[in-house]
C-alpha cells in the first residue's frame, strides 16, 4: 500500500510564491542589465563596422564627398549601392532595419577625419545616455574642484574626451567658442549638468547659449545644421525650458549650441 503524500498547505504555497517573487525581484534587474549589455555590445560592434565602411567609401571617393566647413556625410543607401554594406542591416537596439536615409557624419577634428553614425530613435538615445553617464562618472575625479560639490571642466576638454566622442561636435570649439560644463552629483545614479557657451559669429558679435539639464538626461545631439552666418550648430535634446536663438523648439525639449 502506498502512503498518500501530504500536499502543500495554503500558507506553504504562499510562502513559496513569496520566495519566488523575492528571487525574481533580485535577479530581474541583473538579467535585464545582462540583456541590455549584450544588445549594446552588438550595436556598438555594428556601429563601428558601418563607420569603418564609411571611412573606406570616403577614401575611395574623396573627390566626390565635399566636407563643407569640415563637415559632410554619406547615407547608408549609398554604401549599399557601392556594395560596401549588406542589403539589410538590423539595429540590435530594437531589431529593426536601419533605413537607407540614415547618415554617417564625416567631419574633421583638426586634421583628423572622423566618422559617426547618426541615429535618433529611442533605443539609440537610451544607449547613448548610458554611455554618457558612465563616461562622466569615470571622469568625475579628474574634474577640477570648484565651489562646494560642483566641479567645472572646460567644455572643449570634456568634448575632446574619447569617452564622450559621441557628442558629434564636428569642429574644435577652442578657436571659436568659450564655455564650460558644471557637474553636480545629486545621488549615486543622477547628476545635474549646466552648459554655457559664448561663440563669436561671422558678424563679430557674441551669441550666448545657456542650457541646464539634470538627472539622467544628458546632452543628446540630434543633428548638425548650418547657420545663416556660415557657422554650424549641434541641435540637441535636453529637459531645459530654454529654446535658444538658433535652436528648434518642441515644447522646450530641444536646444542648440553653436559649434563653429
Amino acid at each position: 500500500m502506498f502512503k498518500k503524500g501530504k500536499g502543500f498547505t495554503l500558507i506553504e504555497l504562499l510562502a513559496v510564491i513569496v520566495i519566488i517573487a523575492i528571487i525574481f525581484t533580485i535577479t530581474f534587474p541583473v538579467l535585464k542589465n545582462i540583456i541590455s549589455n549584450a544588445r549594446y555590445g552588438a550595436f556598438e560592434s555594428s556601429k563601428k563596422g558601418i563607420e569603418r565602411t564609411a571611412q573606406l567609401y570616403y577614401t575611395l571617393n574623396m573627390d566626390e564627398v565635399i566636407l563643407k566647413n569640415g563637415v559632410g556625410h554619406v547615407e547608408i543607401g549609398t554604401l549599399k549601392e557601392e556594395g560596401l554594406l549588406d542589403t539589410k542591416i538590423i539595429n540590435a537596439l530594437d531589431n529593426l532595419e536601419i533605413g537607407d536615409d540614415v547618415k554617417v557624419l564625416i567631419y574633421k577634428q583638426g586634421e583628423v577625419v572622423k566618422y559617426s553614425l547618426q541615429m535618433y530613435n529611442d533605443g539609440f538615445f537610451e544607449w547613448y545616455r548610458t554611455k554618457m553617464i558612465n563616461a562622466v562618472k569615470k571622469d568625475e575625479n579628474n574634474l577640477p574642484d570648484n565651489v562646494g560639490e560642483i566641479k567645472t571642466v572646460e567644455l572643449s576638454m570634456l568634448m575632446d574626451s574619447e569617452l564622450v566622442s559621441e557628442l558629434r561636435l564636428p569642429i574644435d570649439l577652442g578657436s571659436r567658442c568659450e564655455g564650460f560644463v558644471k557637474v553636480e552629483k545629486v545621488n549615486e545614479n543622477e547628476y545635474d549638468y549646466e552648459a554655457y557657451v559664448d561663440c563669436l559669429t561671422e558678424a563679430s558679435s557674441f551669441v550666448s547659449h545657456y542650457v541646464s539639464y539634470g538627472g539622467k538626461y544628458l546632452d543628446e545631439f540630434l543633428d548638425v545644421k548650418e547657420t545663416s552666418d556660415g557657422g554650424y550648430i549641434a541641435v540637441g535634446k535636453s529637459n531645459s525650458e530654454t529654446i535658444t536663438k538658433y535652436g528648434i523648439g518642441n515644447n522646450g525639449n530641444y536646444d542648440a549650441i553653436i559649434v563653429k
